[in-house]
């Protein structure tokens, strides 16, 4: 009984989460006026912390992991990481064919190491 209350809870929670994200896309491919856009933008932001929070606490709350929580944010911290080498990678990259290797270039190699 209680792993269908969190499936279906789950299953709402997606289709809002869906039904959000369909709703940033439109938000961002109007052109609507600024206040429109804000106040819009505000509402969804509201929906999208709201919703899951609601839905959890009709269900009774959901089962939490905490050693896949903590593998979760291990894994995008392995990825943020990864995202800065390769970014000062090619920064330095640019930099060099664009200027040789000039002081100012080899500053930002040594101040990435």
């Amino acid at each position: 009984m209680a792993s269908t209350v969190v499936a279906a809870a789950a299953r709402k929670i997606a289709a809002w989460t869906v039904l959000g994200q369909l709703l940033w896309v439109v938000v961002a491919v109007t052109a609507a006026p600024t206040s429109l856009t804000v106040v819009v933008a505000v509402v969804l932001f509201a929906l999208e912390i709201g919703v899951p929070f609601l839905i959890e606490r009709r269900a009774g709350g959901t089962p939490w992991h905490p050693h896949h929580l903590a593998e979760r944010y291990a894994l995008l911290t392995i990825i943020a990481l990864g995202e800065i080498v390769v970014g000062t990678a090619e920064t330095v990259r640019a930099l060099h064919a664009a200027h040789g290797w000039t002081p100012e270039v080899m500053l930002v190699l040594l101040a990435s190491a």
